[in-house]
């Protein structure tokens, strides 16, 4: 009997061990998983982060995406009115050159017109005229 109250003293130390060791084991696993469990939200919250940040990354490129569609818009815009204000230009030159030519007719006209004056008058200036009286007589 004193074997087996031996062997039963040794049989439930070794169980005593085994639970203790057993016991150990499953803290170090809990211990592990509870840090593996903070590591994941910590993961979490960052991918939680890195989406809110893509958000705002894509909300900040549509707009600027809409600044240089705008952009572009304005310098198309600029461009036309540039062209339109070239050919308004071309035009107000045409109509000086057009001008310029009328004035210059007109001068040589004027002048045309003060020498066909002056022939005139030495013509009639020629002419000898007999005073009103004697026109009468002869009547």
């Amino acid at each position: 009997m004193r074997r087996l109250a031996e062997r039963t003293t040794s049989a439930t130390k070794e169980i005593a061990d085994a639970v203790q060791s057993i016991q150990e084991g499953t803290r170090d696993a809990v211990d592990s998983i509870r840090g593996s469990s903070e590591r994941v939200e910590k993961s979490v919250a960052t991918a939680n982060a890195a989406a809110i940040s893509l958000g705002v990354l894509g909300s900040s490129t549509s707009e600027v995406r809409q600044r240089i569609e705008q952009i572009a818009q304005a310098a198309e815009e600029q461009s036309q009115a540039s062209e339109m204000v070239g050919l308004s230009m071309n035009e107000i030159a045409a109509s000086i050159a057009t001008s310029s030519e009328g004035a210059e007719v007109s001068a040589r006209t004027a002048n045309d017109l003060v020498n066909l004056a002056r022939q005139l008058s030495e013509n009639v200036s020629r002419f000898r005229t007999e005073p009103d009286s004697q026109i009468q007589a002869g009547d």
